[in-house]
């Protein structure tokens, strides 16, 4: 019940972005790949857990977050979300990101491991989008395919795709200028 509330909640890059371009690229399909059946990693977990992940991303916060926040909310035109991508998909920003999330969660000492169990449940989830992404595309000898992906998710799917012999990735900033 829990991913149904959330999926209703707000649209995502799938309908914010993925339709419009589609359907101005004249492409003929979409595929979704986001997997939350990783969410079963942390089936036991409750507020408690909630609160410990608060917790660690509070001891070391990125430096990118508050100015990509500052620039979200400052959104007014369709170039704003290019200098917002561009900012986002930032090796250094991105660099920041998983060093304040990922590192400080896995370094949080709780008799749950909460920390670990957070982590775990990000790289099934990112495995799993990955070989969706390839399940798409693999009778498709050749194709172009265009992910469109939350930017914390992008230095695992570039390491996990960069690793496929039939797979070229190009830079994201070459796409977005």
């Amino acid at each position: 019940m829990k991913l149904l509330e959330r999926k209703g909640a707000k649209p995502d890059e799938t309908y914010a972005i993925a339709v419009a371009l589609a359907v101005r690229l004249g492409l003929e399909r979409i595929n979704t790949i986001d997997d939350h059946t990783s969410d079963g990693v942390l089936i036991d977990t409750d507020e408690t857990y909630d609160k410990a992940i608060q917790a660690a991303w509070k001891i070391a916060p990125s430096k990118a977050i508050p100015k990509a926040q500052a620039m979200e909310a400052a959104l007014k035109t369709s170039n704003d979300v290019l200098v917002l991508y561009r900012f986002l998909n930032d090796p250094g920003n991105a660099g920041q990101n998983i060093e304040a999330d990922f590192h400080a969660t896995m370094s949080q000492a709780t008799p749950q491991q909460y920390g670990r169990l957070y982590v775990a449940g990000w790289e099934v989830r990112n495995l799993r989008m990955v070989a969706n992404i390839r399940a798409a595309f693999g009778p498709h000898p050749g194709a172009r395919v265009l992910n469109i992906v939350g930017a914390s998710h992008k230095p695992y799917f570039d390491a996990y795709l960069d690793m496929m012999p039939d797979v070229e990735l190009i830079d994201a900033e070459s796409v977005l200028r």
